[in-house]
Protein backbone atom coordinates (compact mmCIF):
# COMPACT_ATOMS: atom_id res chain seq x y z
CA UNK A 1 0.00 0.00 0.00
CA UNK A 2 0.90 3.67 -1.17
CA UNK A 3 0.63 6.56 1.49
CA UNK A 4 0.56 9.89 0.13
CA UNK A 5 1.15 12.96 1.98
CA UNK A 6 -0.23 15.71 -0.27
CA UNK A 7 -1.37 19.12 -0.18
CA UNK A 8 -5.17 19.43 -0.30
CA UNK A 9 -4.86 21.78 -3.55
CA UNK A 10 -3.12 18.69 -5.19
CA UNK A 11 -5.74 15.84 -3.95
CA UNK A 12 -7.31 15.74 -7.26
CA UNK A 13 -4.65 15.10 -9.07
CA UNK A 14 -3.43 12.55 -6.71
CA UNK A 15 -6.86 10.92 -7.08
CA UNK A 16 -6.46 11.26 -11.14
CA UNK A 17 -2.93 9.43 -10.81
CA UNK A 18 -3.46 6.44 -9.09
CA UNK A 19 -6.82 6.06 -10.63
CA UNK A 20 -4.66 6.26 -14.45
CA UNK A 21 -2.47 3.75 -13.17
CA UNK A 22 -5.02 1.60 -11.15
CA UNK A 23 -2.60 1.25 -7.73
CA UNK A 24 -3.53 0.65 -4.46
CA UNK A 25 -3.17 3.71 -2.40
CA UNK A 26 -4.60 5.97 0.14
CA UNK A 27 -4.35 9.19 1.95
CA UNK A 28 -1.57 9.16 4.59
CA UNK A 29 -3.09 8.36 8.00
CA UNK A 30 -0.64 8.49 11.14
CA UNK A 31 -2.47 4.49 11.94
CA UNK A 32 -1.62 3.52 8.29
CA UNK A 33 1.06 1.07 7.28
CA UNK A 34 2.55 1.81 4.31
CA UNK A 35 5.46 0.14 2.05
CA UNK A 36 5.57 3.37 0.61
CA UNK A 37 5.13 6.95 1.60
CA UNK A 38 4.92 9.71 -1.28
CA UNK A 39 5.47 13.02 -0.07
CA UNK A 40 5.04 16.69 -1.15
CA UNK A 41 6.03 17.73 2.42
CA UNK A 42 9.73 18.37 2.97
CA UNK A 43 9.63 16.83 7.13
CA UNK A 44 7.84 13.84 6.23
CA UNK A 45 8.93 12.99 9.67
CA UNK A 46 6.86 15.35 11.64
CA UNK A 47 4.18 12.91 10.01
CA UNK A 48 5.97 9.92 12.07
CA UNK A 49 6.39 8.02 8.48
CA UNK A 50 7.67 4.74 9.20
CA UNK A 51 7.62 3.15 5.47
CA UNK A 52 10.46 1.29 3.76
CA UNK A 53 10.63 3.96 1.20
CA UNK A 54 9.72 7.35 1.22
CA UNK A 55 9.79 9.67 -1.77
CA UNK A 56 9.89 13.35 -1.25
CA UNK A 57 8.86 15.16 -3.92
CA UNK A 58 8.42 19.24 -4.74
CA UNK A 59 7.67 21.70 -7.83
CA UNK A 60 10.34 23.83 -6.63
CA UNK A 61 13.56 23.60 -5.09
CA UNK A 62 13.78 22.93 -1.22
CA UNK A 63 16.13 23.03 1.36
CA UNK A 64 16.40 19.22 1.06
Amino acid sequence: MIGVIASPGHYELVREFFEFFKTPWEFYRFEGQYDVVLSAQEDASAYGVTAKLVVLYATSKTSF
